[in-house]
């Protein structure tokens, strides 16, 4: 989404249980990225891997730091990407992210543009930590 001259991608969904709460949830996400080796490039543009906490249960939650949110669950996105919202319908279709419903329902209601996230059997991605 949002800057389209990028090659395919693999995406997934976990779900969790976690005595964390969010904030920490994200910054151990975030140490997992560093050390998998992201790079800081272009927003939105191909990256190494990225690990966004989409959503923490029931939880509406927004955490602002100068002035700038450096987390907001729901993800404020979350209802437009469709890449999202497959992977979570096909692990738990009647998750319901909080103030927006069911994520099948959500899928569903993108229409056409549900189908630029398409199911692989055999998708696979080496992950190597440093």
């Amino acid at each position: 989404m949002y800057l389209e001259d990028q090659p395919n991608f693999l995406n997934n969904a976990v779900l969790a249980e976690t005595s964390l709460g969010p904030r920490a949830v994200l910054t151990l996400l975030k140490g997992i990225e560093a050390e998998m080796g992201r790079q800081q490039r272009v927003r939105n543009g191909p990256r190494e891997i990225d690990i966004d906490l989409i959503a923490y249960g029931a939880l509406r939650y927004r955490y602002v730091e100068d002035g700038e949110a450096e987390i907001q669950v729901p993800h404020p996105r979350l209802a437009e990407r469709a890449f999202v919202l497959k992977p979570i319908a096909d692990i738990a279709p009647d998750f319901r992210i909080p103030g927006l419903g069911p994520a099948r329902e959500l899928l569903d209601n993108l229409g056409e543009a549900a189908n630029a996230a398409t199911w692989i059997d055999d998708a696979a991605l080496s992950l190597h930590r440093r």
